[in-house]
């Protein structure tokens, strides 16, 4: 989950399409509509959910359980959320392996699936002949 996360930072810094698209393009009212979510689509909630664990690995309990909605909508509202993720550190996590474990299990390993290896997130973005960046399947 570490090294996943951190490859999805450099690909976002970057301009690159791929992972963490238009996360930076994300305006104040857009927060504040996903914020107002009651009952947000799953894959809205569980991202949600994984980036407010892996924001806040420096506290994670001993066992690691999914936020509630409301510290999820809470975390939203800070008004510095968006440069907060876009600058979070993810060395952070090495410090936390229980946390990245259980994220890695919850939110990436359900059904079968497994986080992109950091070489597939790199293939992905790549230089197109007119010198501007283009996510590659």
């Amino acid at each position: 989950a570490v090294k996943v996360f951190e490859e999805l930072q450099k690909l976002a810094a970057s301009g690159c399409e791929a992972g963490a698209a238009g996360v930076g393009d994300l305006t104040a009212k857009e927060m504040e509509e996903i914020r107002q979510l009651h009952n947000p689509p799953v894959v809205v909630r569980r991202t949600l959910e994984a980036v407010f664990l892996l924001m806040n690995a420096a506290r994670a309990p001993a066992r690691p359980q999914p936020p509630d909605w409301q510290r999820v909508q809470k975390m939203l509202s800070d008004g510095g959320f968006l440069s907060k993720m876009m600058n979070f550190d993810a060395s952070v996590l090495h410090g936390a392996p229980v946390l990245t474990a259980y994220v890695a299990a919850e939110y990436f390993g359900s059904g079968g699936s497994t986080p992109p290896s950091p070489d597939r997130l790199r293939r992905s973005c790549t230089i197109g002949p007119d010198n501007r960046r283009r996510s590659v399947p």
